[in-house]
C-alpha cells in the first residue's frame, strides 16, 4: 500500500524565537509561496495561518468562522498580491529557536488537524486542534521547566 501523500500548500514552517520574557514571536515560512511572514503573538500566528489557508482554500474550512467584527475578505484574484506585499525574507536564524513543521491536513469545526514536527528533534506527532498544536510547540520550547500551574479552593 502506498503512503498518502498531501500537496505541499497546507505546509507551513514556524520558526519561534525562545525568550521567556517575550510573547511568541517568529516567522512563518510558507512552503508553496516560498515567503515568509513575520508574527508577534499566538493569535497574529493563527490568523496568518489561517488566511493562507483561506487564500489557497487548501485545506477547504468546513465551516465558516464567526467574528464580532467580520473582515472584508480580498478578491480572489487579489490574494496573491496582499500576500507578496506582507511576506518578506527570513531574518538571522537565532541560536535558541525553536522550528516546526506543520501539516494542517483537515480544517473542521473551526479547529485544524494535521502533524507537527519539531525540527531540532526530529519528532513529530498529530495534533487534533489548534490548542494541542500550541501545547506540543510549547512542551517541546519549554520541556521540563514548564510552570505548573496549581489552583487551590481554599
Amino acid at each position: 500500500m502506498e503512503p498518502i501523500s498531501f500537496p505541499i500548500t497546507s505546509k507551513v514552517i514556524i520558526y519561534l524565537s525562545n525568550s521567556p520574557r517575550e510573547p511568541v514571536c517568529g516567522q512563518i515560512y510558507s512552503v508553496y509561496y516560498n515567503a515568509f511572514m513575520d508574527f508577534c503573538g499566538v493569535a497574529q500566528l493563527l490568523r496568518a495561518m489561517e488566511s493562507l489557508y483561506d487564500t489557497l482554500d487548501m485545506p477547504q474550512a468546513s465551516c465558516e468562522n464567526q467574528a464580532f467584527h467580520p473582515l472584508k475578505r480580498a478578491k480572489k484574484n487579489g490574494d496573491d498580491r496582499m500576500i507578496e506585499s506582507r511576506a518578506g525574507h527570513r531574518k538571522s536564524v537565532e541560536a535558541d529557536q525553536a522550528t516546526f513543521l506543520v501539516h494542517v491536513i483537515y480544517r473542521q469545526y473551526n479547529t485544524w488537524q494535521g502533524r507537527i514536527t519539531w525540527m531540532q528533534d526530529k519528532t513529530s506527532r498529530n495534533f487534533k486542534s489548534v490548542f494541542e498544536m500550541l501545547k506540543l510547540m510549547d512542551d517541546a520550547m519549554n520541556g521540563s521547566s514548564q510552570i505548573q500551574y496549581i489552583w487551590n479552593a481554599d
